[in-house]
């Protein structure tokens, strides 16, 4: 009687409850202390993380609360008439956890959301060329959560672990690692624009490929796990117009039919000779990876027909004006202007059916 008069409801006096002395208190006050104390504790979000992926859940959105009065009883606070409780009452205690109670379905909703944040396909690594600067992409892995045993971590863990707490999940590896993208960086993007190729041409000369043509003619494709760095001729072909335009080529011309002392006449087209983008990749791909004293080639030239022939022209039987017309206006100086500017743009062309 006479400790259960001392002790009343006091906690006993070691007591702990998720890291909260409540030792020696009332009920009443060990209730309120935990609940000022662990409150704060209990509502920081969750750090999580699967793999590489980082989320944050807040307790309250999962479901997880403290019942910070069978805490207390559970430490062992609340009179009691059993001389064994008062001793320990007087004497002893420990640390215990902390009740928490938690909403299961809204538990599960909550880590089904946490799936579609953390889940994703595995990333392969990649390499691509901005101007002639290299441009990498980091391999990621892939995640998948496992919802059982995520409900399972974040309850058990829940006040007990500081730091973050690691869900369990399916890791998948991306086919093309960082490694590969770090080998064709080495071996083939840096030295294929580390300075121009020079192309002599048979007979008309020699221009420059910049290593800006090239960068912009040159593609990284993943095929079989594996990064294949690929010239496209067309690109190629496309971005050395500029440097081939002030090579002496001879430029191809049209057959045409024009009026000659008042009739018609086939004018015969000239064929002439030109790059082909597939020679100049043929030329070009075997020196991408040499240093800069040994990226000269020699490319032989092609003939380059016209794209109208004089058969064609010939095909199309002109063989007298249909038609004439003379205009009369006012003398103005607007009107000679735009008349023989009209003209001279129209003279010469060949108006097909």
């Amino acid at each position: 009687v006479a400790g259960y008069l001392i002790t009343g409801d006091k906690v006993p006096r070691k007591a702990q409850i998720s890291g909260v002395a409540v030792g020696g208190l009332s009920g009443s006050e060990a209730i309120e202390k935990l609940s000022v104390e662990l409150g704060a504790r209990a509502a920081e979000p969750l750090n999580l993380t699967v793999g590489e992926k980082q989320a944050q859940l807040k307790p309250a959105d999962a479901g997880l609360a403290v019942d910070y009065a069978k805490s207390v009883e559970a430490a062992g606070g609340g009179p009691s008439l059993n001389p064994l409780r008062i001793l320990k009452t007087l004497t002893g205690g420990s640390a215990i956890d902390a009740v928490v109670t938690v909403d299961q379905a809204k538990l599960e909703a909550a880590v089904g959301q946490l799936g579609k944040t953390i889940n994703h396909e595995p990333v392969d690594a990649a390499v691509a060329y901005r101007g002639t600067k290299i441009k990498q992409k980091h391999a990621k892995e892939g995640t998948v959560l496992r919802q059982d045993g995520a409900t399972a971590t974040i309850t058990s863990s829940f006040l007990k672990v500081t730091g973050p707490i690691a869900l369990p999940g399916d890791i998948t590896q991306p086919a093309i690692t960082d490694d590969e993208a770090d080998k064709v960086v080495a071996t083939f993007a840096k030295p294929a624009v580390s300075a121009p190729i020079k192309v002599k041409l048979s007979g008309a000369g020699s221009f420059e490929i910049s290593p800006k043509m090239l960068a912009g003619s040159i593609e990284f494709l993943a095929r079989d796990g594996n990064i294949q760095p690929v010239l496209d001729e067309k690109k190629l072909r496309r971005n050395a117009d500029p440097a081939i335009e002030k090579v002496e080529l001879v430029e191809p011309k049209n057959a045409t039919v024009r009026l000659v002392n008042g009739k018609p006449k086939v004018i015969p087209a000239v064929n002439g000779t030109t790059v082909t983008a597939d020679n100049l990749k043929k030329a070009v791909e075997p020196v991408l990876v040499k240093p800069a004293a040994e990226r000269r080639v020699s490319v032989q030239l092609t003939g380059a027909k016209a794209a109208f022939s004089t058969a064609e022209a010939t095909k199309l039987r002109i063989k007298q004006v249909t038609g004439k017309f003379t205009t009369y206006f006012p003398y103005a100086a607007y009107r000679n202007i735009n008349i023989g500017r009209a003209a001279a743009l129209i003279n010469g062309t060949l108006l097909k059916p």
